[in-house]
Order: structure tokens, then sequence, then C-alpha cells
């Protein structure tokens, strides 16, 4: 399941079998484009950061920490 929140309220959902960016398309496509999203990278962020360039163009993206600490060193998984 895919899930978009925006201030605490669940704005938009999608029942995928992955996370595929035709899956992200289908959920992102029925939500107005916010001036910035945060992408937790869940399939390593291909087909998140695939449908957020297609769909909502002049977004900015930002990748959640939390979510890819083997990037950052230093942080501990």
């Amino acid at each position: 399941m895919l899930i978009a929140v925006s201030g605490g309220h669940v704005v938009g959902w999608h029942v995928a079998r992955s996370e595929t960016g035709t899956a992200w398309s289908s959920l992102l496509s029925r939500i107005a484009p916010p001036l910035a999203a945060v992408c937790d990278g869940g399939d390593g962020g291909d087909g998140a950061l695939k449908a957020l360039r297609e769909i909502w163009p002049s977004t900015r993206v930002q990748h959640c920490l939390l979510h890819r600490p083997s990037e950052y060193h230093g942080i501990p998984d």
C-alpha cells in the first residue's frame, strides 16, 4: 500500500503489489502537486522518484534521512 500524508493527514492511498513507477503515478496523479515532497526510498527510491519527476515536475524532492542511513557515513543501521 502506498500512502501520501500531508500535515499528519492521509491525502491519498493506492493499493499496489510493489512500489513501481506506475503504482506511484496512480497515487500522485490524484493529488495536487506540493511545493516539496519527502521520499522514504522504500524501493530504493526509483519508482517514487520516477513518478515524482513525471507527475510533479516542479516539486522539490527530499530523501528521508532516517530511511536512507547507508548513504550517510556515521549513521548506524
